[in-house]
This record gives structure tokens, C-alpha cells and sequence, in this order.
């Protein structure tokens, strides 16, 4: 038993369908052309190119076809399929004429302006060629800010074609970049009266009244240009934001809705919707079509970001947005390099210099700012190049600015909000940092005391939760919210009287506050008192039958006692009534999975939209069903989706990282752990898991030099002294790891510590210090049923398997019955030959008939007991749901054997036996093998 967890061608043919010859293929070819280029001229792209593809199979030196997929690719926005497509065509000896334009299209397209000027020559074209040739120069010309190259180039075109538009269009486009209006005005009527018709010209002369704030004149103009051409891309930009400006908001998200759908590769569309959404309260809708932007401008070529000032500045904003700080300082990084007389980019930069120990690099990020007179007078710059300054320590400098600030508003509230939005931003350090410069100014104002309590609950420091707390109470006494909140902070704590004196307080002045007795109830539990928390529950749903938490926490208080029938009615009535109800869906799940109804959990995980709430919870609820029914793959490919979901969230990155492990997907794993660090630096969770990884990759030196990183930081958390452990036991030295895991249980660290500590004293050769440190522990947190669960298996590593048993016997009294526990005490109980093993046994395999542990154990007493049919119905499914575990496969093969069926036994021996696998039956394995005559 698994001992303690801890013939298809032939028709085709037949049907002439294959077998053709050269003539009927070029046939084909040709039809699959024609048809191509018919899809082509109605704009439809997708349908073309699949069309070109069939082509090319049936002829691949099809030249025209070769072209057309360039061109296609390219107004589809498909750049590097059109650079292969445009390089085959000139490969196979296209004329340079064809292909010239598309390429320099392509080439502008992608930010290569330079290849542009210095390897597309207008030399030798027919005229119609040459001009156009000559106008996409100029472009490259304008976009490297090259002003007085890009006017001689565009009037070289005019003269060469003086009736032609689009050089005038060109022209007036470069007057007004280069700061003159009134020409590029001229210019653009200019070329509405040579081209009345012409959609270009008419955008032009829109985009230079926008440009001189003559909004009504602006929204005239590219009506007309939309109306001559009413897929123009530009001209729906243009006025959207005109319409935006306006503040006819309805008419402007219509406008480019319709942008989306024309240009499907325009990030700004989807920008401008994001700030459209985010100022009508939906925020869903913003962090979804920002995540849209990043995927647009993300793959983009640094060529690209560096010629159009717009994409790197609204790449940066929407990282930020989303959370990603290190991608957004390297967009905003990008955007004062190429374009430093453009502001925007400076204060958020500047926040992220600050936020990453880079106080310098923001003094002189801001500076430019502050020269200006917007700057001077802008409460949040100076807040920033103060807090910078501080970072420092120029103090004088940094106090004169924040008076200047407070002048201007910035308040305590002010700069609470500031260090709330830093936050909600993910950016956690700088967030931090200004909330504890508002409680230096302030101390104990609530909206900063509330928000760092939060945060230290997150990062398991809940003793700084009650200091700042207290704080509160002591300056609000009636504010029922923070009772309610010191009273979790004493519970995490550890202070469970002071927990229910807060508790009590915030009732007795509101005997209606639910939250307050849910809490209570949760408390009674902590404290061992299950029967008092189901009553105080009990009594609230009477009250309120339909209170969401009042069930949940009924159903989970349930399950942990042993009551799994009850909580899974709970759980089932809690989904009918509230079917938003993310925790209590995935608890319904897990314990679907728990208890063998695997149908069941993947039924209810799945068919959940991306837009519903808790899409990425009960989409991992999904994977670990998908892991527990074997399907990896299908668990990888949810992991997958979920990843591009979570953005740079960094909890939910963590979350799927910890999934992609458990797959099998290390890489995966990695990844996700990268960008939830984009989304926050400073996230613990993720920096301890990286430390892990570089550990069990044997890189020991990152994997120190991460653990002394986290150890040297202000607040040092007990995970680092279990990682900084860790090493020390990679590396044999004992003493060291005992040093590190009692540091870190003396900061409240958990049950991996203490298995750290007491594995550390075991290797050193002193397992019974290793053994009275874990005693100690028990007495000191006696409620920690994990604790005792360690204690248990380090008297059975001793043989004292009597006192093993009576410590999980106390376990299951105190906590109430639990698979994992009851199939450790069936293994106990079978190895001092207790009757009651077997009936031990079957009680964990009714609360878990899914567990491939409890699977096992039972089937190996079954099969002990000569029970061959019973036991092999057991261990078949313990093998399917846990083919990698080495000894289940050994017991399989054990009973398999028994049952004459050899070549299968020897099979699932083979299997147990591969290299670098070992279990403690390893050697009867070998024996088991040999005997049946295998190698």
C-alpha cells in the first residue's frame, strides 16, 4: 500500500481525387487563384489566403499567386507572412516594378524606414510607380522626423505627377507635424479641389482643423471622407476622438467598434474603448480590451515603436493598467528616448523608477517636467519628484515639494489615493511606501491604516495588521468596519480572545452586522468549537435563508467535520440560488472531485464564459479535475488560456504557475512567474517560487543569492528562512538548514518549515531532536492539526507506531474525519495488525473514491486478503489516475501476477522500475520481475 503522503487513400483515389496529373494541377491552381483574387477585391483576406495556400499546394512556382499572397498578408496585417510571400515572388523573378510598392509598404509598416530610403531607388520605374515609390520616401522621410528630406522628396513627386493628390495630402501632413498649420491647411484644401473624391484629402483637411481645435469643422471633414471611403481607417480614428472630445460617448465607442472591425490590427481603437469603458465604471471591459492593445503592440518590432510616438506611450499606459511595471517602464523608457518633448510618459515612469530603487533615473525623468508650467503646478509630479528625492535623502528638497504640493491639494487624502491607485496598479512598493508616508503625517487615518493591514494579511505579517488596526479603533472608536478588521488581524495573530472582544464590540452596536457573525463563527472553529459555529450559523440562515456566506461557510464548516453529504446539499443549494458564487463553485467542484464524482466536477467547471466572474478560479478548478481524471494535456491547454486571461495579475499568475508544476509543464510554470513579476516586482509568492525552481534545477548559487535577497529586506518572511534552509540541506549542511527553519518558525512560519527542521536534525543523525523539536511545536500551537500530522509521522520514522496512531487519532478528533488522515491511520494500523485497518481504509475511500492513494491502500489490503477481483478494481484505478507513482504500479503488478496475467504484470514492473525512480518495495519489485522472467 502507498505508505504515508507526505482505408481512406484508396477511396480518394477511387474517386479521382488523387493521382492528377501536371495539367489538371495547374487547372486547380488557377481555380483556386480565381477565386483568390475575386475574394481579394471584396477585402476578404482570410478567405483569400486560404484560397492562394491551395494554389501554391497544387503549383508552388505560381508567381501570381505569390504576389497576391503578399499583398493579401500585408493588408491583413499579416507582416511576416507578406515579407516571405514578397521574397519569394522576387526569388522566382517577379518584376521589380510589381513588387516594389508592396515592399515599401511592408517595410514602412514595420518601422524600417531607413531600408526604405536606402534600398528601394525610384530608379528605372515607369513614372506610375516611380511617383508612388517616391511618396512612400517621403513617409520614411517624415516618420524619422527627417522635416526638410521628407519636403524635397514629396515635392520631387509632385513635380513628377502635379494633378496626383496624395503628395499634397503628403505634403500638408508634414507641414502640420512640423508645427505649421496654417500651410498644412492650404496644402490639404489644395488637394480636396484637385481630388474632390478622394477620402485621403478630405481626412487631411479633418485631421488640421482637429489639429486647431475646430472640432465641429473637424467631425464635417471626415464624415465626408468616410462617406467617400467608408473603410478609412485614419478618418474613423480621427473622428472618434473627435466625438470623444465632444463627449458624445456613445456615438464615439460605435465609431470605433467599427475601426475594430476594419483595421483589426489598430491597438488604438481598442485604447480609446478601454477609456471609454473605464469612465462608465467597467472595469472588466478595460482590462479586457487593454489586454487587447498589449497583444497588438507587444510582438511588434522595436523599429515600429520607435517611429510612431503613439504606440509605445499607449503600449506602456496599458501595462501599467494591467499591472505590468516592468513593461511599461521599458515602453515609457522607449517613448522620452525617441520622443523627448512628449510628456505623457514622464510620471508614470517616474512612478515605476521610484517604485524599482531608481530615484536618480526619476529625478531626472521628471525634471523636463518640471520645467514646465503645467508641471510646476501639478500636485502628483511634485509628489513624485519628492518622493524621489527622499529616496535620496534630500530631505530639504523633498519637504519643500510636498508643501508645495499640499498647497496645491495634495492632502493626506490626496496622497492616500495615490498610494491606493499605485496598488490597484500592482504597483505594490511604491503603493506601500506612500500610504506609510500618509500615516507619518496622519497616523491612524483609515483608508491607508485599512489598505497596509490588507497587505500585510496577504504578505502573513497579521501582528503589523493589528498595529495598524488599533491605531485606527483608538482614533474612530464606532468604526464598526476596522472592529471588524482587527478582530480577523488578532484571529491570524493568534489573539483569539481579542479577536471576539473586537468581534463582540462591532456587535453589540450592530446586531445586524452579518459579516462580524460570519467571522465569529469562523473564530469558534479556529478555536476548536465546530458545534458552536454550526449553531451561530445555523441560526443566521434561519434568519437569512438566502445569506451566500451564511451557506458557504455552513457547506465548508461541513466538509471539514467529516459531514461531506451535508456539505455537498450546501454546496448544491448555494449554486442553485447564487450561481455567481465563485467559492462556492469551486468548492462544489473540488469536492465533486474529492469524492469520486469526476463526471460531476468536470461538468460544473465546465462551459464557464471568459467575461463571467471568477473565470480564472474555476478555470483551475477545471485543470486540477482535468489532472486528477489524468488528462495533463487538457490541463496544460486550460493553463494555457488562463495565462493570457490573468494579464500581469500577479496572485493569479502565481496561482497557475503552482498548476503548471503540478502538469508537468515547468516551462509554463516559469513563465507565469515572469509576468505576475512584471505585474509586481516586489509579489513574494512569485519570488519564492522562482528561488524554488532555480533549487530544483540545481542551480544552488541563484537559488542562495535569491534567498539572501529576500532575507536582507525590511520585513524578512519565514518562507525565506525555509528556502534559505532549503539550500543549506542541497548542499549537506545540516546545522546551517536547523538554523534557517527555526529562524523561520520563529516568525510564524508553517508546517514546511517544521518538516524542514525536523527532515535537518533526521539527516545530521538526530532524529530524536528532530522529533522533540516537533513535539515542542505541537504543544506550542496545539490547534495546528498539520503539525500533529508531522508529529505522526516522525514517531512512525521511529517505529513508535502505537504513539503514531494515537496522535492521528486526535487529529481526527479534533478536526473531524479526513481521507488523507484516515488512510495514514489504516497503514498504521495494518502494520500493528489492528482489525480495524481495513475498515479504517474504507472509511477514507468513501470520503475520497477518487484519491489514487486511498485507492491504493485499500486495494493492497483487498489484495493481502486474497480479495484478487476487489483489489484489482482498485488498484487499476489508482494506476490510471496516478500512473507515475512507482509502488501502486509495483502492487498492481502483484496482484496481475497473482492472476496469471504475466506479460501485464511485467509490464507495470517495467514502469515502476525505470531509472531514477525509487519506493521502498524497489527491491521486491526487482525480485517480483525476475520471477516472471523479465530482464
Amino acid at each position: 500500500m502507498t505508505r504515508f503522503r507526505f482505408s481512406l487513400v484508396a477511396a480518394l483515389c477511387a474517386a479521382g481525387l488523387l493521382g492528377a496529373g501536371p495539367l489538371q494541377a495547374a487547372d486547380g491552381a488557377s481555380r483556386y487563384y480565381e477565386d483568390a483574387l475575386v475574394r481579394f477585391e471584396r477585402k476578404d483576406d482570410a478567405g483569400a489566403i486560404i484560397q492562394l495556400k491551395n494554389a501554391l499546394k497544387a503549383d508552388p512556382g505560381f508567381l501570381a499567386a505569390h504576389m497576391l499572397m503578399g499583398r493579401a498578408a500585408l493588408r491583413k496585417g499579416d507582416y511576416a507572412a507578406a515579407e516571405v510571400a514578397l521574397n519569394e515572388a522576387r526569388q522566382r523573378g517577379v518584376s521589380r516594378a510589381e513588387y516594389i510598392v508592396p515592399l515599401a509598404n511592408l517595410l514602412v509598416s514595420t518601422g524600417r524606414q531607413k531600408e526604405v530610403i536606402e534600398t528601394l531607388s525610384p530608379d528605372d520605374l515607369p513614372p506610375g510607380i516611380r511617383y508612388e515609390v517616391i511618396v512612400l520616401r517621403a513617409k520614411a522621410h517624415l516618420e524619422l522626423g527627417q522635416y526638410p528630406q521628407a519636403l524635397s522628396t514629396v515635392r520631387e513627386a509632385r513635380a513628377l505627377n502635379p494633378a496626383s493628390a496624395s503628395a499634397v495630402v503628403m505634403e500638408s501632413r508634414i507641414a502640420l507635424q512640423a508645427g505649421r498649420p496654417a500651410e498644412a491647411a492650404t496644402l490639404a484644401e489644395q488637394a480636396t479641389t484637385l481630388a474632390p473624391t478622394d477620402s485621403d484629402a478630405w481626412g487631411m483637411r479633418a485631421a488640421v482643423a482637429y489639429a486647431t481645435a475646430q472640432l465641429p469643422v473637424a467631425l464635417a471633414h471626415y464624415d465626408r471622407a468616410l462617406q467617400l471611403a467608408p473603410d478609412n481607417s485614419e478618418a474613423l480614428l480621427g473622428r472618434s476622438s473627435v466625438l470623444m472630445d465632444l463627449g458624445r460617448m456613445a456615438e464615439a465607442k460605435q465609431s470605433l467598434l467599427t475601426l475594430s472591425k476594419v483595421d483589426v490590427n489598430e491597438p488604438r481603437s481598442a485604447y480609446l474603448r478601454a477609456v471609454i469603458a473605464e469612465s462608465e465604471g467597467d472595469r472588466a471591459a478595460a482590462r479586457k480590451l487593454l489586454g487587447e492593445v498589449v497583444g497588438l503592440i507587444d510582438p511588434l518590432p522595436r523599429s515600429v515603436l520607435t517611429s510612431r510616438s503613439h504606440l509605445a506611450l499607449i503600449a506602456g499606459l496599458s501595462h501599467l493598467s494591467l499591472g505590468g511595471a516592468v513593461k511599461a517602464k521599458e515602453y515609457f523608457e522607449l517613448h522620452i528616448r525617441f520622443f523627448p518633448s512628449q510628456m505623457a510618459a514622464r510620471k508614470p515612469l517616474a512612478s515605476l523608477q521610484i517604485a524599482m530603487g531608481e530615484a536618480a533615473a526619476a529625478v531626472s525623468t521628471l525634471e523636463p517636467l518640471m520645467r514646465t508650467a503645467s508641471g510646476a503646478r501639478d500636485p502628483e509630479a511634485l509628489t513624485l519628484m519628492a518622493s524621489a528625492y527622499s529616496r535620496l535623502k534630500r530631505h530639504q528638497q523633498a519637504t519643500e515639494l510636498l508643501e508645495q504640493a499640499a498647497k496645491l491639494g495634495a492632502s493626506s487624502q490626496t496622497q492616500t489615493s495615490l498610494g491606493l491607485s499605485l496598488i490597484d496598479a500592482k504597483q505594490t512598493a511604491l503603493g506601500i511606501e506612500q500610504l506609510r508616508n500618509v500615516l507619518k503625517q496622519d497616523p491612524g487615518q483609515a483608508r491607508a491604516s485599512t489598505a497596509l493591514a490588507l497587505v500585510a494579511l496577504r504578505d502573513s505579517q497579521p501582528r503589523k495588521a493589528v498595529e495598524l488596526m488599533e491605531a485606527v479603533v483608538k482614533r474612530e472608536p464606532d468604526n464598526l468596519a476596522a472592529l471588524n478588521l482587527l478582530g480577523v488581524s488578532r484571529a491570524a495573530a493568534g489573539d483569539f480572545a481579542g479577536a471576539r472582544k473586537a468581534y463582540d464590540k462591532a456587535l453589540a452596536a450592530d446586531r445586524n452586522f452579518d459579516s462580524v457573525k460570519l467571522n465569529l463563527a469562523k473564530l469558534e472553529v479556529a478555536e476548536g468549537k465546530p458545534d458552536q459555529a454550526r449553531a451561530r450559523l445555523d441560526a443566521l440562515i434561519k434568519e437569512k435563508p438566502n445569506s451566500a456566506s451564511a451557506l458557504y461557510e455552513k457547506a465548508m464548516l461541513d466538509a471539514a467535520t467529516g459531514r461531506t453529504a451535508d456539505a455537498l446539499r450546501g454546496l448544491e443549494t448555494l449554486h442553485d440560488k447564487h450561481r455567481n458564487h465563485v467559492e462556492g463553485h469551486v468548492a462544489l467542484i473540488e469536492l465533486y472531485l474529492q469524492t469520486g464524482a469526476s463526471d460531476k466536477a468536470l461538468e460544473a467547471a465546465k462551459g464557464v464564459s471568459q467575461g463571467q466572474p471568477g473565470y480564472l478560479a474555476i478555470q483551475a478548478a477545471l485543470a486540477r479535475v482535468q489532472l486528477a481524471r489524468g488528462d495533463a494535456a487538457g490541463a496544460r491547454a486550460t493553463l494555457t488560456s488562463m495565462t493570457r486571461v490573468a494579464d500581469f495579475d500577479p496572485s493569479a499568475q502565481y496561482r497557475i504557475a503552482q498548476l503548471q508544476r503540478m502538469a508537468g509543464n515547468p516551462a509554463g510554470a516559469t513563465y507565469s512567474l515572469e509576468k505576475a513579476l512584471q505585474g509586481d516586482p516586489a509579489y513574494l509568492p512569485a519570488r519564492l517560487m522562482q528561488g524554488e525552481q532555480m533549487l530544483a534545477e540545481g542551480q544552488l548559487d541563484k537559488a542562495e543569492a535569491r534567498a539572501q535577497e529576500l532575507l536582507k529586506s525590511p520585513v524578512a518572511p519565514a518562507e525565506a528562512h525555509r528556502l534559505a534552509g532549503d539550500v543549506a540541506m542541497a548542499r549537506g549542511q545540516w546545522q546551517n538548514a536547523i538554523t534557517h527553519y527555526r529562524n523561520g518558525l520563529g516568525k510564524g512560519g508553517n508546517v514546511e518549515l517544521a518538516g524542514g527542521l525536523y527532515e535537518a536534525h533526521r539527516r545530521a543523525g538526530n532524529a530524536a531532536q528532530g522529533r522533540a523539536a516537533v513535539e515542542a511545536l505541537v504543544k506550542e500551537r496545539p490547534r495546528d492539526l498539520a503539525f500533529k500530522l508531522l508529529l505522526s509521522q516522525a514517531q512512525t520514522d521511529a517505529g513508535m507506531l502505537r504513539e503514531a496512531k494515537a496522535t492521528l487519532e486526535a487529529v481526527l478528533k479534533t478536526g473531524g474525519e479526513s481521507a488523507p488522515v484516515l488512510n495514514n491511520l489504516a497503514n498504521l494500523q495494518w502494520l500493528t495488525k489492528d482489525a480495524a485497518a481495513q475498515a479504517t481504509a474504507e472509511r477514507a475511500f468513501k470520503l475520497a473514491p477518487a484519491d489514487p492513494l486511498v485507492l491504493d491502500t485499500l486495494g493492497w489490503m483487498l489484495a493481502q486478503k486474497g480479495q484478487t477481483d476487489a483489489a484489482l478494481k482498485h488498484l487499476r484505478e489508482a494506476r490510471l489516475r496516478s500512473p507515475q507513482n512507482p509502488e501502486i504500479r509495483y502492487h498492481l503488478a502483484w496482484v496481475l501476477a497473482k492472476a496469471g496475467r504475466k506479460a501485464e504484470a511485467l509490464q507495470e514492473l517495467d514502469a515502476a522500475l525505470q531509472p531514477g525512480r525509487t519506493f521502498p518495495d524497489a527491491d521486491k519489485a526487482r525480485a517480483l520481475r525476475s520471477e516472471l522472467g523479465g530482464r
